[in-house]
């Protein structure tokens, strides 16, 4: 016998992905967490921009081990485009961006820190 089964909330549960790069949807969000969904292999990539800039997401992006030669990130298959993409997506990752935030500038003016 056919039995009615209520919808699930499309709005509770899921993870928003429309504000994202596809490339961050597909490889990722397997292993880091943004916004409290996602893995927990890596780091949570939230304010990632705070503490590194494009460029230095663009070099741990194509070659981790040449940044940190005992990093668990793989090397992933992704193309220059795509390392483009995400650096500019992770670089603007900041405390301004989280929820509740208003959007103000950091403090130091943008400096980001360098870290191996």
């Amino acid at each position: 016998m056919p039995m009615a089964v209520p919808a699930p909330n499309a709005a509770q549960g899921l993870a928003r992905t429309d504000d994202r790069p596809k490339v961050f949807n597909q490889l990722c969000i397997a292993c880091h967490a943004l916004g409290g969904q996602g893995g927990n292999v890596g780091p949570p990539l939230d304010a990632v921009g705070d503490r590194h800039d494009a460029e230095y997401i663009k070099r741990w992006l194509r070659d981790p081990f040449a940044v940190k030669s005992n990093s668990r990130m793989p090397k992933l298959p992704i193309t220059e485009e795509q390392v483009q993409e995400l650096s500019a997506f992770l670089a603007h990752q900041t405390k301004s961006k989280a929820p509740g935030a208003d959007g103000a500038e950091a403090a130091d003016g943008g400096a980001k820190e360098q870290m191996p």
